[in-house]
C-alpha cells in the first residue's frame, strides 16, 4: 500500500515476507522523482498504479540508494533516466554479468555470492528466476548530486554505513525527510547480520550535517531523527 506523507512526498510499505523494501516518490512543480527501482518489475509497477490512482504524473527520474537487488531489479520495467553512485554502478554490473537461470541461481546460493537470506526472497519474488533483467542506471555521480524538481531540491549523499559500501541518503531538502534505504541497517555475511560500529559512527556524524526531521529506512517503519540518531548511539558504542 502507498501512503502520503505529505503533498510531495509518497512511500510504499515494506514487505517482510517478500523482502520488498520502501519505495518513494517525490513531487516537484516541474519533475518527479523515484526513490529506488524495487525488486522486480512487478513491485515497481504496483508501486506505480497507486501513485497513479493519487492524480501524480509519471515519474521523469529513478535515483537509487544501493545495488542491492531488492532495490533495483525493478529499474528494467522504467523507460526514465536512472541516477546512482559510481559504486553502486559497479556492483549492478557485476550483477548484470551473471547468467540467471536456474542451474546457475542454484550455484550461486552453493557457493556463497547469494546469501542464504537473500536467495528465499529472491524465489519469492521470481518464482522462475530467468526472468531477472538487470538494467544499468544512466547517470552517475561520486559523493553528491542534486536534482532541482521545481520548487523541491533532492540531494544524494553517498556515506560510509555498516549495511553496504555503496550506500547512498536521499534528502527531500524542503520537506527535511531522508531516505535511507538500507544503510541504517547492519550487513548480512552468509547467514548472520553483522554490526560494524567503527561505520555506524562515521555515518552518524555524516547525518548529523544534514537538515532533516523524519527518516524513511527501507525494511521498517518511519522514524524521527532523535529515534534514529539514539539507535546511532547505541550501536556506535557497542
Amino acid at each position: 500500500m502507498v501512503h502520503k506523507y505529505s503533498d510531495r512526498i509518497y512511500y510504499s510499505d515494506f514487505d517482510e515476507v517478500s523482502d520488498r523494501p520502501v519505495l518513494g516518490y517525490v513531487a516537484g512543480n516541474r519533475y518527479g522523482i523515484l526513490i529506488d527501482a524495487g525488486s522486480s518489475p512487478r513491485h515497481i509497477n504496483a508501486f506505480l498504479q497507486e501513485i497513479y490512482g493519487f492524480g501524480l504524473r509519471k515519474p521523469d527520474f529513478v535515483i537509487l540508494t544501493h545495488s542491492h537487488w531488492d532495490h533495483t531489479y525493478g529499474l528494467c520495467a522504467l523507460d526514465i533516466p536512472a541516477i546512482c553512485n559510481s559504486l553502486t554502478y559497479e556492483l549492478l554490473k557485476k550483477d548484470s554479468e551473471k547468467i540467471w537461470d536456474r542451474e546457475h541461481f542454484e550455484k550461486y546460493k552453493k557457493s556463497g555470492s547469494i546469501e542464504p537470506f537473500i536467495y528465499e526472497h529472491m524465489e519469492i519474488e521470481y518464482p522462475d528466476i530467468s526472468e531477472v533483467s538487470i538494467r544499468l542506471p544512466d547517470m552517475i555521480y561520486t559523493g553528491s548530486f542534486t536534482v532541482d524538481l521545481g520548487d523541491l531540491t533532492v540531494e544524494a549523499y553517498q556515506v560510509a554505513n555498516a549495511h553496504s559500501k555503496d550506500g547512498s541518503v536521499i534528502l527531500v531538502k524542503e520537506e527535511k525527510v531522508l531516505f535511507v534505504g538500507d544503510s541504517f541497517y547492519t550487513e548480512l555475511v552468509g547467514d548472520d547480520w553483522v554490526d560494524h560500529p567503527d561505520l555506524v559512527r562515521e555515518y552518524h556524524k555524516a547525518l548529523e550535517k544534514l537538515d532533516f526531521d523524519r527518516v524513511f529506512p527501507a525494511h521498517s517503519e518511519n522514524i524521527s531523527k532523535e529515534e534514529m540518531f539514539a539507535e546511532l548511539t547505541e550501536r556506535g558504542n557497542a
